[in-house]
Order: C-alpha cells, then sequence, then structure tokens
C-alpha cells in the first residue's frame, strides 16, 4: 500500500521546445515519462487545465477563446477516475522533438493530465500505452506508428498495441535506435538527450505534500505565535513544549475548542511583547497520532474501559468524538461487572488445572459431567 501512494517512477524528462507562430522559441515544454524508449512515438503532447500554457500570451488568436473555456469546464468538473472518458482540445500550439527538431507534435489540454504531477504535461504515445490510445480515440488523433515490437505476437492486446518493453522496429522513426532492446535504447536514448541538453534521468513521486494541521484539541500544539507586526514568530525554545490546556470545553457545534480558550490563546509575542495569540491548530496524527492522551485515558478508566468505550461509542466506520461524560458510565459498568466475579469467585476453591486433572479419578459424576460441557463449550467457541 505505501509503495502505490508513494508512487515511485523512475524514467526521464523532456524538453520539448515550443514553437510560437510558426518558429523555434526559447520557451519549452517539460514531460516526465517512465518509458523513454517510446520517445520516436510521440503523437502529441497533453497539459493540464491549469497548465502554463493555458493563457492569453501563448495561445493562437484562432483557438484562444474556446481552449480557456474548455479550460474552465475542466476546472470544475468532478475528479476523474480510471472509467472517466478522456477528452481534450487541440490547443493550436505545437512543439519541436527533443531529439528531432524536423517534427512538430500538437499540444492537447486534457482532463487526465493532473497539475501536481510532474510539470503538469505528459507525451501521448498511442500505440505503446492504453490510456494514450484511448485519448487518441476519442479525439481523432490517427497520425501514429508503434516504435516498439515483440518478438511474439502474443504479447499483444485485442487492440493489436504492445504495451511492454521489446526491440525498436528498425524504422525511419527510431533512426540509429532501431533494432535495440528498449533497455538499451533507453540508455543510449538519455545518453543522446543529455548531450544535447534536451532531457536527463528522473525519478517522479506520487507522493504530494501534507498539510499537516486541524482544527481540533486532540494533538501536538504547533509552536508558533501570530503577531500583527513581527508575523508568524516560533515560540522559543525554553518555552517548549507547549501545553495543552486541560480546562477545556467542548461545544456540540463543533469547531476547534482552543480558539475559544482565552487565557491559553491570548499571549505576547517574545520578539517585541506586543499581544499575539497561539496558532490554535494542531498537528495531524501523521506527526502524533494523539495516543498521548489516549494513554492518558487508559492510565485514570484502564485499557478494557476505554477499548469497550471506543467500540460501543461509535461504528467503527463513523468518527468517534472523545468526551469525558460518557466514559464514567463505561468504567461503572466495568466496576460492577469485576464486583460480580471477584463474588462468585470468592465461592469456589482456587486449585491448578493441573493440580485438579491430576485427582480426575476422585470426581464425581457431576463434576465429569460440569467439566465435559465445559470443554464442549470451548470447543464451539474457537
Amino acid at each position: 500500500m505505501q509503495r502505490n501512494w508513494i508512487g515511485k517512477s523512475v524514467g526521464a524528462e523532456f524538453d520539448f521546445p515550443l514553437s510560437i507562430e510558426g518558429l523555434l522559441s526559447k520557451e519549452k515544454i517539460t514531460v516526465f515519462t517512465s518509458r523513454p524508449d517510446t520517445i520516436f512515438g510521440v503523437a502529441y503532447i497533453a497539459v493540464s487545465s491549469d497548465h502554463k500554457l493555458i493563457d492569453e500570451k501563448y495561445l493562437p488568436k484562432e483557438t484562444r477563446e474556446e481552449v480557456l473555456n474548455f479550460s474552465k469546464k475542466l476546472n470544475q468538473a468532478s475528479e476523474i477516475n480510471s472509467n472517466t472518458i478522456k477528452i481534450g482540445l487541440n490547443t493550436g500550439l505545437y512543439a519541436y522533438h527533443p531529439l528531432n527538431s524536423d517534427l512538430k507534435i500538437p499540444i492537447y489540454i486534457a482532463n487526465y493530465v493532473l497539475s501536481d504531477y510532474g510539470s503538469g504535461a505528459v507525451m501521448g504515445v498511442p500505440a505503446h500505452d492504453q490510456r494514450d490510445f484511448d485519448f487518441a480515440h476519442s479525439n481523432g488523433i490517427i497520425n501514429f506508428e508503434p516504435v516498439i515490437e515483440s518478438k511474439t505476437e502474443k504479447d499483444k492486446n485485442e487492440l493489436n498495441l504492445f504495451l511492454d518493453k521489446g526491440l525498436l522496429i528498425k524504422s525511419r522513426a527510431n533512426g540509429e535506435f532501431g533494432g535495440l532492446t528498449s533497455e538499451m535504447a533507453t540508455e543510449k536514448i538519455l545518453h543522446k538527450a543529455e548531450k544535447m541538453g534536451t532531457g536527463r534521468p528522473k525519478i517522479q513521486y506520487r507522493l504530494k505534500d501534507w498539510l499537516v494541521s486541524r482544527q481540533r484539541y486532540w494533538g501536538t500544539p504547533i509552536p508558533f505565535i501570530n503577531c500583527g507586526n513581527c508575523g508568524q514568530v516560533p515560540v522559543p525554545e525554553s518555552d517548549l513544549p507547549v501545553l495543552l490546556p486541560t480546562d477545556i470545553e467542548f461545544s456540540k457545534r463543533g469547531g476547534n475548542p482552543l480558539e475559544n480558550h482565552k487565557e491559553w490563546k491570548h499571549t505576547k509575542c517574545p520578539k517585541c511583547g506586543s499581544k499575539a495569540t497561539r496558532e490554535t491548530d494542531t498537528m495531524d496524527t501523521f506527526v502524533d497520532s494523539s495516543w498521548g492522551w489516549f494513554m492518558g485515558v487508559i492510565d485514570m478508566y484502564g485499557a478494557d474501559v476505554t477499548r469497550l468505550y471506543i467500540l460501543y461509542k461509535a461504528s467503527p466506520q463513523d468518527v468517534l468524538e472523545y468526551d469525558t461524560t460518557s466514559i464514567i458510565g463505561m468504567h461503572r459498568w466495568v466496576l460492577k461487572l469485576s464486583r460480580m466475579v471477584e463474588l462468585v469467585s470468592s465461592r469456589f476453591r482456587r486449585v491448578s488445572e493441573a493440580e485438579d486433572l491430576r485427582k480426575r479419578d476422585s470426581w464425581t459424576k457431576e463434576e465429569k459431567k460440569t467439566y465435559l460441557i465445559t470443554q464442549k463449550a470451548i470447543k464451539k467457541v474457537h
């Protein structure tokens, strides 16, 4: 699960010089690919709806209004998934191939490109990628040919696409790299791209920046003070750790109770001495899972009471809102149960099971029957 969440991809970055008004520009569009061996099969480039190229500064007059309106439409759309139809629009912009400046490649705005993954642009290779093929099919892109082949026909899918690594086809498109394996071609292609200054090896991660602040009481305080003169000022090391107030009041309306605790919230700026306020957000469970507070509850009520409280207070799929009153009822119930067990236990003679079993020959008929029933019950439970 963590491997998929982090999403490490080993590949390369390629710089596609932008064509503006038919001329080579200093501007470039950088794309990441995990398959550098397919670089000669690029049929289009797709960019996200908020890519820097989706701007009046770059878009041709003929397509400008339509593309900008389409961009707004995509920004308002709900999140896409693997089943969403891949839609796009030709921006009217073109880029030159990073290894062959004679090739001009159309640039599309597409709904499947994420702005926060890589540079917000991807290269489309319809002959060797299912998603790219679907997009090309939906948007009338037909000018593409395979550049990699397999030694066996069975490696192709039902659409006659070869999606795996293989041999680069000996063709004009692949040039000097034709006949090489994908692995060897990747190495030589990157060497040439680095030499030309148009590409480089790259490791990409799907992992994004994580917001660690939460508007709640249970968590580690963020050690910053907000000052009207100095801005955000870190709490001096001598004043650490910042302790949460214990006389907190929880509102049924929700929200962060620290916002309403005036004595704790209002303080002085450690830098200029003027009136200031503490940061009332606390850190997310990725920083501190709040177990310290649960351990405090366990110390007060015991592990059994805490476990039962968590189980009975809310269903596993619901949010558990801890409060200091309802757990008392659970604590009383457990104490009552404990007293009952102690009362019943005091009426029986305590002997070890091993000692008792050694004396089975002297058991009464009733004791033997009780033992048999007990063992059958244990077996059913297990």
